[in-house]
């Protein structure tokens, strides 16, 4: 049974879609289920198969108070009372799962502490938190640190999406036993395109509109250093809308690259694989990452990389696949994008595929779930 703190929903359709990838793909060997539990204006439960998975989802109504002690009691209290409907009509339908699978620590590891002592079996959790990180900086606090680090000592085993991860948790003394499970690709979907390669310059990205995180308004002062230089030459930034992208609008605009850089709400996968297949390479300039799911989409696309050394991205780019330059450093960012197009018939597509295509692909991912689980289960 998976459970998590974050999971995509009619509340948010984006959040947490690589738990929904990885629920599917154990899906393909085992019985999965899965439990999500959010907050929205209407309070109801919504229960049905999604690519295989049994999925249950159990909104409750939003609290709003001017006393935030009260409103944080009464918000817990109601997600509580969430969890409890969710499971009572998940015991009615499927009984007992063999392993409870907890996604992102916080707070969704404290029902499966719970469910571990009433139904007597254990969790493990798979970890995407990039709070760890001191260039994120959230993972403070002692009583934060408290309810961590019990959630993390009572679990049979913590998967990270990445050894960055895995090495940040034990760094700030999360100790287990731990497994790296990258995220998935969808392989056949981001595959190399037969039509032939453009001859036009176009960079992509794509991402939330984060830019704090993402650092979207590093990547337009690059290009315009290097369309400086390379005139013809086109940025495409996969971002959706709000009010973030209206500023990075203002960005480019007042940088003279209204007719250069293209805003583009976001894609389905289809789509977004077709805009990766017409472009020169693809940017990701965050400032953390625990893995980078996109650049592996790219990668799977057969189009080179450039990203910063941002956490996960270093364990797998490399002078075959792509570049790495320097967090925020714009400089190196539009040198290594002069130097993708000199050498731009150099890269593969072949080669940067399979570079990465064994680590991510659906089969690979789901066994070692399978394995992760049977280790604890002592089933091997």
């Amino acid at each position: 049974m998976f459970v998590s703190s974050w999971y995509p929903s009619r509340v948010n359709p984006l959040l947490g879609i690589f738990v929904q990838r990885h629920a599917a793909a154990v899906a393909r060997l085992c019985d999965v289920s899965a439990i999500y539990v959010c907050a929205d204006e209407q309070e109801n439960i919504e229960e049905g198969v999604e690519d295989g998975v049994y999925t249950i989802r159990a909104y409750y109504k939003k609290t709003e108070s001017r006393i935030p002690v009260y409103s944080q009691y009464r918000k817990w209290k109601q997600y509580m009372g969430a969890w409890k409907k969710a499971l009572s009509i998940y015991e009615a339908k499927k009984g007992r799962p063999d392993i409870i699978n907890s996604n992102v620590v916080f707070p969704v590891t404290a029902i499966a502490i719970k469910l571990k002592a009433k139904w007597k079996m254990p969790y493990v959790i798979t970890e995407h938190w990039t709070g760890y990180f001191p260039e994120d900086g959230r993972y403070k606090g002692a009583r934060m640190q408290k309810i961590w680090k019990s959630a993390v000592n009572k679990a049979s085993a913590i998967m990270t999406v990445s050894e960055a991860l895995k090495k940040q948790m034990i760094k700030v003394g999360l100790n287990n036993t731990y497994y790296v499970i990258p995220n998935i690709v969808d392989t056949e979907t981001f595959n190399i395109s037969s039509k032939p390669a453009r001859e036009q310059i176009r960079f992509i990205h794509t991402s939330s509109p984060d830019n704090d995180r993402k650092n979207i308004g590093g990547i337009i002062r690059a290009f315009k250093i290097f369309i400086e230089i390379q005139s013809n030459a086109s940025l495409t930034l996969v971002v959706g809308d709000g009010p973030e992208v209206e500023k990075l609008k203002q960005l480019a605009t007042s940088l003279g690259l209204k007719d250069s850089v293209q805003f583009v709400d976001w894609k389905p996968k289809n789509e977004l694989a077709e805009l990766m297949h017409n472009s020169t390479a693809f940017i990701l300039f965050s400032s953390i990452e625990t893995q980078g799911v996109v650049l592996l989409e790219a990668m799977c696309c057969g189009i080179p990389v450039i990203s910063s050394r941002c956490g996960g991205p270093e364990e797998y780019v490399n002078v075959k696949n792509g570049l790495l330059v320097d967090v925020g450093n714009e400089k190196q960012l539009a040198e290594a994008m002069q130097q993708i197009v000199k050498n731009r018939t150099d890269y593969n597509a072949a080669e940067i595929r399979n570079s990465v295509i064994n680590m991510v692909s659906e089969e690979s991912v789901a066994t070692k779930f399978l394995q992760v689980y049977k280790k604890v289960l002592n089933l091997n």
